[in-house]
């Protein structure tokens, strides 16, 4: 057997695109979800941003957000500079 044969393709290899997914939700999903959190009322919303994300986008079995809290602060940047572009 040669070592081509027994070659197994890497990860890197067989993602789409190199690193980049097709992402599940849009720039469009995401406005009310960074125009609520932007706008709450820190006195009176008692609501996380987990909570809110999850009230958005759903949850898996489990209890847990499909999108995690962190892959907001990258969408924030899309849609605020979304937002200024529009405003401009």
């Amino acid at each position: 057997m040669s070592l081509q044969e027994n070659h197994q393709p890497s990860a890197k290899s067989s993602r789409i695109n190199g690193n980049r997914r097709k992402l599940t939700f849009t720039l469009e999903n995401w406005i009310p979800v960074v125009e609520k959190w932007e706008s709450r009322d820190r006195t009176h919303d008692s609501f996380t941003l987990a909570e809110l994300i999850a009230e958005h986008f759903g949850t898996y079995p489990d209890g847990t957000p499909v999108v995690s809290t962190q892959s907001y602060y990258a969408w924030r940047k899309r849609v605020l500079a979304e937002r200024a572009t529009e405003k401009a």
